[in-house]
């Protein structure tokens, strides 16, 4: 008899929503967009499943149309890149050609500008795919790059990673200690600012035990030159931005997204050259992606609070 009632007062509620009239509907809609683009489209996509009439304003209501259909076509650009660059049974797949192999590092690099973006199922197989691989320098470079993004993945993941880290820093592997060192070194420093007191602590400890400063300064170093990198990819997107000026309007914004699209076909899945060659490519597709999507709900939030001004002053003249 309760189910029966629950079910009742839903259906109710929602003929209520579908006897709204647009305007009413569309401010409704405008209040369930947040800075978190996963969260938006999961709300606006189990509105839009409802009923008819919800999924016609969703899609095509004048403000919060244009945001779901961008973030629609950006989300689907970012799983097309995921899809490509990390394989679902993982990364120990036949190495026949290693002149043109992207290893794991390489293609989680490729991913990871959009990497909280993803469904946490996504987050947590890929620590899976990167734990499962055997241990060496492969894993250690797969290692650092899960390192460089600790704070997306859940407290057991996390703690998986940097227990990773402190293995492959203190290894005493004969002829390739000081490489692994390094790799375990870069993924600690990229880990630093999520890592606690006490494992700062055993950083320090492990230097004091085994003396290889020189080890933590060459890792601090390539991660250096890794952020100026990406720095400079980031400079030339906005250069990009700027002189297309796009002005304020989110549908504004589908030239660039038609662009990244194209970029995608020919860059990613289209692409002829080397599994490397292809992943550098995403890896800068993916940063524009991860942009857009920020570009697409700060627009759409700015042109919210514009209107509420516009219609306040309206109101009290």
């Amino acid at each position: 008899m309760d189910r029966t009632n629950a079910t009742r007062q839903a259906t109710s509620s929602l003929n209520a929503f579908d006897r709204l009239d647009s305007d009413t509907a569309g401010k409704i809609l405008g209040c369930l967009v947040s800075n978190e683009a996963p969260e938006t489209m999961k709300s606006l996509n189990a509105l839009r499943r409802t009923s008819k009439r919800l999924r016609n304003i969703v899609e095509n209501d004048e403000s919060t149309g244009a945001l779901y259909r961008s973030l629609s076509r950006l989300s689907k650009a970012i799983d097309i890149i995921y899809r490509t660059a990390i394989p679902e049974s993982g990364f120990d797949y036949p190495d026949d050609n290693p002149g043109h192999r992207a290893y794991a590092h390489v293609r989680i690099e490729a991913v990871e500008a959009t990497l909280h973006l993803q469904p946490a199922f996504r987050k947590r197989e890929l620590v899976a795919h990167v734990m499962n691989m055997e241990h060496g320098l492969e894993q250690a470079w797969a290692i650092g790059r899960l390192a460089g993004n600790l704070k997306i993945f859940d407290q057991i993941e996390s703690n998986a990673i940097l227990q990773k880290s402190f293995e492959y820093f203190s290894d005493e592997l004969e002829g390739m200690s000081d490489v692994l060192m390094v790799a375990g070194g870069i993924a600690l420093v990229e880990a630093d600012v999520r890592m606690t007191p006490l494992q700062r602590r055993m950083v320090q400890t492990i230097l004091e035990s085994n003396g290889q400063h020189h080890v933590l300064d060459a890792a601090i170093n390539i991660c250096q030159k890794r952020a100026e990198r990406r720095s400079e990819l980031r400079t030339k997107w906005e250069d990009k931005i700027s002189a297309s000026r796009t002005g304020c309007s989110v549908s504004n914004l589908d030239p660039i997204i038609t662009g990244i699209e194209k970029s995608i076909q020919e860059l990613v899945t289209g692409y002829q050259g080397s599994d490397y060659g292809r992943m550098s490519k995403a890896a800068e597709i993916q940063m524009h992606l991860a942009d857009l999507v920020k570009r697409t709900i700060d627009t759409h939030q700015s042109r919210g609070f514009e209107r509420e001004h516009r219609e306040g002053s309206d109101f009290g003249r």
